[in-house]
C-alpha cells in the first residue's frame, strides 16, 4: 500500500518520536570528521541515514547525553537553516534547547520532497540527539510555518508549533492532533490579518494558543520578540507538569509584560495594549492568578477609545483585503506610469498619515505588492516570458528597490 504524505507522517512521526531515549546520542565520528561542538552554531551537518539532507544545529553549552533536552526544528522558506539557528542560538543557550534548522526545506518543493526532508530530520532527532521526546517543537517562517503546522496537525507527537508570518496550510482534511501554538506577526506583515483570523479560530477550537504582534514586516521576529516563544513553551510544559514550576520565570515574565503595556500606553496604542494583556492571560493562566489582568482587559475593551479603535481596525482589514485583490488583478493590466503613481500614493499615505492603523495597513499593502512583484518576476522568468519578467522586475524596483537590487 502506498501511503499519502499526511498518512505517512502520522505513522512515521509517532514511531520516530517514540524511540527509546536511551539510544539517543550525539555523535561526531562522521560528516567528514566534523565534530559537533557545544555552544557553537554549526551550519552544515549531513543526516546519518540520508547524506543528501543537511541541517544547521546549536547544542547548548554543557550538552550531555545523560540529560534530555527540549528541541526545536525550524523551517526557513528559502532553505536557510543557519538563519534561525544563528539568530536564536542565544535563546537556545539561555533556555537549554537543541535548535535545528533545515537546509533543504523551502517554498515550492513537491510534497514528496518535503516528505523526504521531514522524515530524514525526524529520524535524525530520534537516533542522534539527547532530545526529550515529549518536548519536540516545530518552528517556521512564512511557507516554513505552514510546513511546521502541517507536520504537527497530521503527524502527531509534536508538543508545539511556533508559526511566524503565516498560519496553517489549506486542507480539506481536519487535523488529527492537538498541540500548543504560538503565532507571530509584524504589524506591517501582509499576513497579519491571516494570523489574527487564525487566532480567533484557535480560540473557538479550544487550542492552547497565543499571538504576539510586533513592530516589523514579513520577517523572522527579532530575538527579543522570539523569546516569548521559549517562555511560552516553558510555561506550557509547567502546566502539564513536564517540568517543575519556575516561580522566578513566571514573575520575571509578568514584570516584562507590565513594562510593555505601559510603553503602549505612552504610544497611545490601546489596541496593542489589549493584545498584550490577552497574551499575558494566556501565558499565565494555570500558573498564576490572572483575575486582575482579566478585569483590566475587560475595562479596556469596554472603553470608548478601544471600541473606536477596534471599529477602525475592522474597516482597515476589509479595505486591505480589497486593495490586495485590486493590485493582484491589475498587476499586468496597468503600465509602469500607473504603478509609479500608485506606489507613490501609498508612500505618501505612510509618510503623512496620522491614523496609526491606516499607516500600518498601507505598509502591509506595500509589503504585499513587493512579494507579488517578486513572485510574478520569478514565475515569468521560469517560464521564459521575458516581457512579463522585465515588467515585474521594474515594478519590484519601484516598490522595493533594496530587495530588487539583489536580483542579477
Amino acid at each position: 500500500m502506498k501511503y499519502s504524505f499526511l498518512t505517512y507522517l502520522v505513522i512515521f512521526t509517532f514511531f520516530i518520536l517514540s524511540c527509546n531515549s536511551s539510544n539517543i546520542q550525539a555523535r561526531g565520528d562522521h560528516d567528514n570528521n566534523k565534530k559537533l561542538l557545544t555552544g557553537n552554531a554549526i551550519s552544515d551537518i549531513n543526516c546519518l541515514k540520508d547524506t543528501s539532507i543537511s541541517y544547521s544545529i546549536y547544542l547548548p553549552s554543557g550538552y550531555s547525553t545523560e540529560k534530555k533536552y527540549p528541541l526545536i526544528l525550524a523551517f526557513d522558506p528559502h532553505a536557510n537553516g543557519s538563519l534561525p539557528v544563528e539568530k536564536y542560538d542565544s535563546l537556545a543557550e539561555r533556555y537549554g534547547y537543541i535548535l535545528i534548522g533545515s537546509n533543504n526545506s523551502k517554498n515550492g518543493l513537491p510534497m514528496n520532497e518535503t516528505e523526504k526532508i521531514v522524515n530524514s530530520l525526524l529520524s535524525e532527532i530520534g537516533i542522534r540527539y539527547s532530545a526529550d521526546s515529549s518536548r519536540i517543537y516545530l518552528m517556521g517562517f512564512s511557507g516554513g510555518a505552514r510546513i511546521a503546522s502541517l507536520v504537527a496537525l497530521y503527524g502527531g507527537g509534536i508538543k508545539g508549533v511556533i508559526g511566524c508570518g503565516a498560519g496553517f496550510p489549506g486542507s480539506s482534511q481536519p487535523g488529527r492532533s492537538l498541540f500548543d501554538y504560538i503565532g507571530f506577526a509584524g504589524n506591517a506583515d501582509f499576513n497579519m490579518n491571516e494570523m489574527l483570523s487564525l487566532d480567533e479560530q484557535l480560540e473557538e477550537a479550544n487550542f492552547r494558543h497565543a499571538l504576539v504582534i510586533f513592530d516589523g514586516k514579513h520577517e523572522w521576529p527579532p530575538v527579543e520578540t522570539m523569546e516569548h516563544a521559549f517562555i511560552w513553551n516553558e510555561f506550557c510544559a509547567m502546566k502539564e507538569k513536564l517540568i517543575p514550576k519556575n516561580k522566578k520565570m513566571i514573575e520575571d515574565y509578568r514584570k516584562w509584560m507590565e513594562e510593555t503595556t505601559r510603553n503602549n500606553d505612552n504610544k497611545g496604542d490601546i489596541y496593542k495594549k489589549s493584545v498584550d494583556l490577552q497574551q499575558m492571560i494566556r501565558f499565565l493562566e494555570g500558573l498564576s492568578n490572572t483575575d486582575e489582568l482579566k478585569n483590566r482587559l475587560k475595562e479596556i475593551r469596554e472603553s470608548q477609545e478601544f471600541i473606536k479603535a477596534e471599529k477602525e481596525i475592522l474597516v482597515m482589514r476589509e479595505k486591505e483585503i480589497q486593495e490586495q485583490k485590486m493590485v493582484n488583478e491589475n498587476f499586468f493590466l496597468r503600465d509602469l506610469t500607473w504603478w509609479k503613481g500608485k506606489i507613490m500614493d501609498y508612500g505618501l499615505r505612510i509618510t503623512n498619515g496620522t491614523n496609526l492603523y491606516e499607516v500600518r495597513m498601507y505598509k502591509r499593502i506595500m509589503s504585499y505588492l513587493s512579494l507579488l512583484a517578486y513572485m510574478n518576476y520569478n514565475n515569468a522568468e521560469s517560464s521564459g516570458d521575458k516581457n512579463n519578467a522585465d515588467f515585474a522586475l521594474e515594478v519590484y524596483k519601484i516598490v522595493d528597490p533594496e530587495n530588487a537590487a539583489k536580483i542579477k
